[in-house]
């Protein structure tokens, strides 16, 4: 029932605009004229060579131009403008302007990773633990996880929240003596199986109203895992969960309608209208995920 590693191809879809421009434009209350943004831009201007791509790429100001797009923020990804070289990871990603080549995102990902960025951080991370155009390695995969996650990325604390609840991939190995044992998969050490991190990680992503957070966090208090069995606190975040996954991207948002009435079933009609009541005053307060 729990949306599982979406892959860098959905969570690609999931990521595709930042915009503002990390809040870096070259003036403090409005973005210069397109004019003055292609002078800055030909002078060398990092950050106005990142909103000119900007510009080209939603035909503001400019015609619509992919290429024009590509070409700008290339340009100020090889000055090292984290935002840039997200954006041109994206690009490599998607196949958009540029020939999709995961090895590059992976390389553009890793250099606006190491910018801060936590969007990159985040997808860096999912394409090390798929191995998609990396190397798989569930290590650096979890570090990058928990640094976009600190930041308060939603989507990589529900990352976390899964690999904790799961544990490390890990492969079977033959024995000499013909039995068989588990081993770390691809020679990583694996992630132990903790359902009280796996909680406070889900816990901290369902509180920004991330759905598959907040289904993944009401079945561990169904099942009183990491977190004391407490059938009001599962209906709560599970009824979230399915308001929030209407017309959401995520695989089991239709199943999580059935499983919500499943934990009603343990709640007396006070109590169930106690915690509906809750529901409608946490949506006052938390916008709905789209």
């Amino acid at each position: 029932m729990r949306a599982r590693f979406l892959g860098p191809c959905v969570a690609l879809a999931l990521l595709w605009c930042v915009t503002g421009a990390w809040a870096q434009s070259t003036g403090a209350t409005a973005k210069p004229s397109i004019a003055t943004l292609k002078e800055q831009a030909a002078n060398g201007d990092a950050v106005a060579q990142y909103n000119l791509g900007e510009a080209y790429e939603n035909g503001k100001g400019v015609p619509q131009d992919d290429a024009q797009a590509a070409l700008w923020f290339r340009k100020a990804a090889e000055q090292n403008l984290a935002i840039a070289q997200y954006r041109l990871g994206v690009l490599y990603a998607n196949g958009l302007e540029v020939r999709q080549d995961w090895t590059q995102a992976g390389f553009w990902f890793r250099k606006a990773a190491n910018g801060g960025m936590a969007e990159a951080q985040f997808l860096l991370g999912s394409q090390l633990e798929s191995g998609q155009g990396l190397p798989q390695n569930t290590r650096e995969a979890l570090m990058w996880f928990h640094a976009a996650a600190e930041q308060g990325y939603a989507d990589a604390q529900n990352q976390l929240g899964i690999l904790y609840e799961e544990g490390g991939p890990m492969k079977s190995v033959q024995e000499s003596g013909g039995e068989s044992r588990l081993v770390p998969a691809s020679g990583d050490a694996s992630i132990p199986k903790d359902y009280a991190l796996a909680a406070i990680w889900y816990h901290k992503a369902a509180e920004q109203n991330d759905p598959s957070a907040q289904s993944s966090l009401a079945l561990l208090y169904e099942n009183g895992q990491g977190v004391p069995q407490d059938y009001s606190e599962a209906y709560f975040w599970m009824n979230l969960a399915a308001a929030n996954g209407n017309g959401a991207l995520y695989s089991a948002s239709g199943e999580w309608a059935p499983a919500r009435d499943r934990i009603a079933a343990y709640l007396t009609k006070t109590d169930l209208l106690k915690v509906q009541e809750r529901g409608r005053k946490w949506f006052e307060d938390h916008p709905a995920k789209q």
